[in-house]
């Protein structure tokens, strides 16, 4: 999956943040916060083709039936395309 500009996962206290920075800073509307298992999901984009390959890879993770889990990859994907975040 493409990641359109560049963005930082930052944890803050308790919070997960992806971050825009450089040039997308100035193109965003700011901070999007993350639950952990966004985090987790951000983290496995660029070594995962599709979202098919994120949810086989969280079921190392969670103890989620894997349609459940692709479900959920699913519906973060398409939040961070309506975003632009990804293409």
């Amino acid at each position: 999956m493409k990641i359109n500009g560049t963005y930082v996962l930052r944890h803050i206290g308790d919070d997960w943040l992806l971050v825009p920075v450089g040039r997308t800073l100035r193109e965003n509307r700011g901070l999007f916060p993350l639950t952990e298992t966004g985090a987790d999901i951000w983290r496995l984009l660029p070594s995962c083709a599709d979202a098919q390959a994120v949810a086989d890879a969280l079921t190392e993770v969670y103890d989620a039936p894997r349609e459940v889990l692709l479900a959920d990859v699913r519906a973060f994907l398409d939040e961070l395309r309506k975003l632009g975040v990804i293409a």
